[in-house]
C-alpha cells in the first residue's frame, strides 16, 4: 500500500523530495516503512533516486534512470 502511493506521487510529478513525504514530526515506523516502499520501487524498476553527497536530500524520479556516459567509465 505505501509503496503504490509513493509510485503514484512519482509519476504526478518529475520528482519528489523523500522529505516532503513526511508530517512536520514523523515517526520512526513512518519514515521505515516510506523508505521501504523506496527501496522496493528501486528494485521493480518503477523509480530512481539522487543524493548529493552523504546527508543530501534524497529525490525520486519515475522510471529507470538513463545512463550517463561519465559514469560507464
Amino acid at each position: 500500500m505505501m509503496a503504490a502511493r509513493l509510485k503514484r506521487l512519482c509519476s504526478l510529478s518529475r520528482q519528489v523530495a523523500f522529505d516532503s513525504l513526511f508530517d512536520d514530526e514523523p515517526c520512526r515506523s513512518e519514515i521505515v516503512g516510506l523508505f521501504m516502499a523506496m527501496l522496493e520501487l528501486l528494485k521493480l524498476g518503477e523509480t530512481h533516486i539522487e543524493q548529493e553527497g552523504i546527508y543530501g536530500e534524497i529525490v525520486l524520479y519515475p522510471g529507470r534512470r538513463e545512463d550517463t556516459p561519465e559514469e560507464n567509465e
